[in-house]
């Protein structure tokens, strides 16, 4: 029998699930919030290059991942080898470009040090009574 076993098949998910996920000012994810409802279920984020993928992913690890352990950028194998720091994600760093000397480059932000960054998850456990909501806030200070 070659299906023995059917994910469908089984009665409750366990383990804590991301239910629900947010975030304010991070990335070119400018001055809106971007909601997105998971419901604990398996999730597929799709978009065209530059749509986004890969700063929603790194919001994610940010949210969950000790600060010391997260490297962004992996989900395109370059393991943080393209610039991408939590101050390129908090200012919104969007583009890079070359200074008058033409031996130095710079980033774009869309937002400067004064600015604010929040990351949200609640995440649901169908054998716990209630969710857990994890929230950071990234400021300067």
């Amino acid at each position: 029998m070659a299906n023995d076993f059917l994910f469908d098949d089984l009665i409750e998910k366990t383990g804590y699930r991301l239910s629900v996920f947010e975030l304010y000012n991070w990335g070119t994810f400018d001055n809106h919030i971007v909601h997105m409802e998971l419901g604990g279920e398996n999730s597929l984020l799709t978009g065209s290059n530059g749509s986004g993928k890969t700063t929603i992913v790194d919001a994610v690890l940010t949210l969950i991942v000790p600060s010391e352990y997260v490297s962004y950028n992996i989900s395109s194998g370059k393991d943080g080898r393209d610039g991408r720091t939590m101050d390129s994600y908090v200012r919104g760093a969007w583009s890079t470009h070359k200074e008058d000397d033409q031996f130095s480059a710079s980033k774009d932000y869309l937002r400067d040090k004064t600015t604010h960054s929040i990351l949200l998850g609640t995440f649901i456990n169908a054998g716990a009574e209630k969710p857990i909501t994890l929230l950071q806030i990234h400021y300067y200070n």
